[in-house]
């Protein structure tokens, strides 16, 4: 885990929850309202990034996960 990618994670959305789960080995995301609360995983901070946009972006079914 890189504590400097989670501080430009946290920068670029803030607002959002981001952690590192050290049992996944995953990035994580919480995106809050407007989109509605959805939880991202991802495997890289780089790889994160693009799925919070694409979730932000895409009108996500409630209760729905974006696929990987």
């Amino acid at each position: 885990m890189s504590a400097d990618a989670l501080a430009v994670l946290s920068r670029r959305f803030p607002g959002t929850p981001i952690w590192f789960g050290t049992y996944t080995r995953s990035w994580w995301a919480l995106i809050p309202p407007p989109v509605g609360w959805r939880l991202i995983e991802a495997l890289h901070p780089e790889e994160l990034t693009r799925a919070i946009i694409n979730a932000r972006s895409w009108p996500w079914p409630a209760g729905a996960l974006p696929p990987r």
